[in-house]
């Protein structure tokens, strides 16, 4: 159906006059888009024009084959919005079916090598968790409390501060809200976050300032972890010498991000606590309903420190992100998730998870016995390869989808607006006669 599409267009394209055919501009324009295409002849953009002059439709009773046009312009668009809307969910339900796993799987370390990591995991884009990894690791035994604060007593950190551990998360469904960031010595971060850990309504404290954050913030925790001799696996079959960064996260129990990709290969090992994932493969995007939001950022009351406000970006700036939040979701304003199936499970201390790049996930945290959670991930850059190229594709897919049908909407109802002030008139000129 894709491959169909896409010819389809190009060959509209080609029998039209090149005098009466629109720029992708003037389109994008035209039906409003809310994203940019900056390279032409990476996506097209589908012209109401071409179907009007081919005089075809859509027959999904008839594996899709074009066929005379019998009925409106409207009911054509209308096909076509469904016709993609059913094949992205046929996707999802295939990638299920064929190789997104039920449950994830935990492989010991000495099953593993830089080739069966490739073959098994990284090529087909699935999830792994290896035990018996990091063992070798002085952080698991030295990392508590005492000796942190005893190892950082002169360092600065950056440290992100929230009313409810929610960061880059979306409120009142209209905005993106960042955190406060702000520069503090680690013991008093350690003071402050186990102090509201358990006091209602306390800002939340967590370190997630990225950036390869250990490396320079906490450099001297390096030592406590050995990256050569439990990576090289990882960097042979990422086929890149080392990380791209290495970041330290820290914090309680009332830390959780929003649903969320990121454009690398993760490598993410638990040392304190625990870790509680919800993954979604990228094949589910058109279930997610990603929209724009104003982006803003949480805001210190003057007076009193623990109230908490929100001050929106200036200029005005939308931030792509997704809506349904997987906890707790509104299945009657989402309905397509309730045809996702989370992946869901804890990550223990000493454990390594494999996150997949473009895979979205939401992490919460699961404290040990000092409430604290304590995990370093290594980012490699990402392969921009098939997998990168399917994702694009059902992205735009559903971009499309969702913007046509939100053009057919608005249409409607500038046509039922219209109809209804017509009837108005009509009657206001019976009255008058």
């Amino acid at each position: 159906f894709f491959f169909y599409l896409f010819f389809f267009n190009m060959s509209g394209s080609s029998s039209s006059s090149s005098s009466s055919k629109k720029s992708n501009e003037e389109r994008i324009k035209e039906y409003n888009f809310d994203y940019d295409f900056s390279d032409e002849d990476q996506v097209f953009i589908i012209d109401e024009d071409d179907y009007k002059e081919e005089n075809i439709t859509l027959n999904e009773n008839e594996n899709d084959i074009p066929k005379e046009k019998t009925s409106s312009s409207n009911n054509t668009t209308e096909q076509l919005i469904k016709g993609i809307n059913d094949n992205l969910i046929e996707v999802s339900e295939n990638a299920y079916d064929f190789y997104i796993p039920s449950s994830i799987r935990r492989v010991s370390a000495k099953d593993i090598n830089s080739f069966i990591f490739l073959r098994d995991y990284v090529s087909k884009n699935i999830p792994v968790i290896i035990t018996d990894l990091i063992d070798s690791w002085p952080a698991l035994k030295k990392w508590n409390i005492s000796y942190l604060k005893e190892k950082l007593k002169n360092t600065e950190v950056t440290v992100s501060i929230t009313p409810n551990g929610r960061a880059d998360s979306i409120v009142d469904d209209k905005y993106f809200v960042e955190p406060i960031e702000e520069k503090m010595n680690f013991v008093e971060f350690v003071d402050k976050f186990q102090e509201g850990a358990n006091k209602p309504g306390a800002p939340v404290l967590y370190i997630q300032y990225q950036n390869g954050n250990l490396s320079s913030e906490f450099h001297e925790l390096l030592e406590d972890i050995e990256i050569k001799n439990t990576l090289n696996f990882a960097s042979e079959a990422f086929d890149q010498i080392e990380p791209d960064a290495i970041n330290l996260w820290m914090g309680g129990k009332n830390s959780v991000s929003s649903i969320h990709k990121d454009f690398y290969e993760n490598i993410y090992a638990v040392i304190a606590g625990k870790k509680y994932f919800t993954l979604i493969p990228p094949t589910d995007f058109h279930l997610l309903y990603e929209k724009n939001y104003k982006k803003a950022k949480f805001m210190n009351s003057k007076h009193d420190s623990s109230l908490f406000g929100i001050g929106t970006s200036n200029p005005p700036e939308l931030v792509p992100w997704i809506s349904v939040d997987p906890d707790f979701p509104d299945r009657n304003k989402y309905p397509l998730f309730s045809k996702s199936k989370p992946l869901r499970f804890a990550v223990e201390s000493g454990e390594v998870l494999y996150l997949p790049s473009l895979f979205y996930h939401q992490v919460g945290q699961g404290q040990d016995d000092e409430g604290k959670t304590i995990a370093v991930n290594f980012w490699y850059d990402m392969s921009f390869s098939q997998n990168y190229l399917l994702f694009s594709l059902i992205e735009n897919m559903s971009k499309l989808s969702r913007n046509f049908g939100k053009r057919e909407n608005d249409s409607n109802n500038d046509n039922s607006s219209t109809n209804n002030n017509n009837n108005n008139n009509n009657n206001n000129n019976n009255n008058n006669n």
